[in-house]
């Protein structure tokens, strides 16, 4: 490459560079988190992260949806009518495949860790692992023994916590290898939300006159028991940036509250809903638009690229 090349090269390197960073820049002041609502015969809303504004209250429609999970650009929606995961287009709601997983047992939870998909079966007390990509079966029983389990959370550790609704007790596991390390980590009648904040775990308690407790995730002790409270039947929890958030499934709201101190940011965040909330996911949109950016760069500077000196 000669002299003339060689700052051609530089020179287009530095503008793709610059551009990239004044798009990513742009992202982290525009791009909002975005709110999925599963509701009970209700199919699943769509609502702005930051106001609780609704964006499609119908964004995937029909089905008994028990829980949904949000990957990169895919929404996964549990169907405990059917016993099956449908993903969809989570920009959309675009069906991409009804029949992801199938072959489920009332599948309450979903959540998405390093390419796979699990799946929390209520009914049969199991934990089911599947490709976050092609829904093919890695392990339909990868942990089992659970009591009428409904809330998961993982830890960045791979340590996971379940909710054993049934007989209130929050089992803790290693995710890489399915193995348990405590059945019964953690006492907490009629938990079912579960959720990491600050480095503790956040609780449902699943009655009328509900709460979140929390717990110090070390040794499994009781901080507060009423770290929140005047909640009606709390199902799902999940955290939305500083704050967590809170389904009524007895009220058909979710509320928002500061994940540090309990404190009510808005009660109300998110109401109207048709039906009871079953489950949310929070997140922010993917930015595929970036890597369409850097390709469609690249491809104008190729062109434009000065042609080599003849011999």
């Amino acid at each position: 490459m000669n002299a003339s090349g060689k700052t051609y090269l530089r020179k287009t390197t530095r503008a793709i560079l610059l551009l990239l960073t004044a798009a990513f820049s742009w992202l982290s002041t525009h791009a909002h988190a975005q709110v999925f609502v599963a509701q009970t015969g209700g199919g699943v809303g769509k609502y702005d992260g930051t106001t609780g504004s609704a964006i499609n209250t119908g964004f995937v429609s029909g089905g008994n949806p028990g829980g949904v999970a949000l990957s990169g650009n895919t929404l996964y929606v549990a169907n405990t009518s059917t016993n099956t995961v449908a993903t969809y287009d989570a920009t959309t709601g675009t069906s991409l495949n009804p029949s992801f997983v199938t072959g489920l047992h009332d599948p309450t939870k979903l959540f998405v860790y390093a390419g796979f998909l699990y799946v929390v079966n209520n009914s049969s007390g199991t934990i089911g692992k599947y490709d976050a990509s092609t829904g093919a079966t890695i392990n339909a029983s990868f942990m089992g023994g659970l009591a009428a389990p409904n809330g998961a959370v993982v830890a960045s550790n791979n340590l996971l916590y379940v909710a054993n609704t049934s007989v209130g007790v929050i089992s803790k596991y290693n995710l890489a290898t399915g193995s348990v390390l405590s059945s019964n980590y953690i006492d907490a009648p009629n938990c079912w939300g579960l959720a990491l904040a600050n480095g503790d775990l956040l609780v449902s308690i699943f009655t009328s006159t509900g709460n979140v407790s929390e717990y110090d995730t070390g040794l499994g002790h009781l901080i507060n028991a009423n770290f929140i409270t005047g909640l009606n039947d709390p199902t799902d929890i999940a955290v939305n940036g500083p704050n967590l958030l809170v389904e009524n499934n007895g009220g058909t709201t979710v509320g928002e509250y500061k994940s540090s101190t309990g404190t009510a940011v808005n009660a109300s965040f998110i109401s109207g809903l048709s039906s009871a909330p079953t489950g949310l996911a929070v997140g922010i949109p993917e930015p595929q638009s970036i890597a369409l950016l850097t390709l469609g760069l690249v491809g104008i500077m190729a062109r434009r690229r000065p042609a080599s000196p003849k011999a």
